[in-house]
């Protein structure tokens, strides 16, 4: 790692790709997004997935709560934890950037509550429309 004491952003150095080439090794990476000719870092790496999978859990419980009605006004709490999960991601930036190419946990965090800010939309959108409401059978 370059600078041992500063940490590292780059898709090279960071602490992430570092921990991957140690347990995986760089022959069982992703071959296809090379860096100078070399492979050395994987998107998809051990490390980089816990992000993801925080992003997997948050949809998977905003479908619970939408299918258990489990709020009362599901789009309203959808946008509240949405923009409340924003808010956090920026409140932290500063310590972890938001950075999208190494999957930062605080990217993870914006991306998750900008995904429940626009299904809070999207429900709002199809529940407002005529023609959702005669797909699904609401309000015959």
């Amino acid at each position: 790692m370059s600078g041992h004491c500063a940490p590292s952003y780059d898709q090279v150095d960071n602490r992430v790709s570092v921990i991957d080439r140690a347990v995986i090794g760089v022959e069982h990476f992703f071959p296809h997004w090379p860096i100078d000719g070399k492979v050395v870092f994987d998107p998809e790496g051990i490390v980089s997935t816990w992000p993801v999978c925080f992003d997997i859990l948050l949809g998977a419980l905003a479908g619970i709560v939408h299918a258990r009605g489990l709020a009362s006004r599901p789009a309203l709490a959808f946008v509240v934890a949405g923009v409340a999960l924003m808010a956090f991601a920026h409140a932290i930036g500063g310590v972890i950037p938001i950075i999208k190419n190494i999957r930062t946990s605080s990217f993870a965090i914006f991306s998750g509550g900008f995904a429940l800010t626009l299904l809070a939309y999207i429900l709002v959108f199809l529940m407002a429309s005529s023609c959702w409401s005669a797909i699904a059978g609401v309000g015959s």
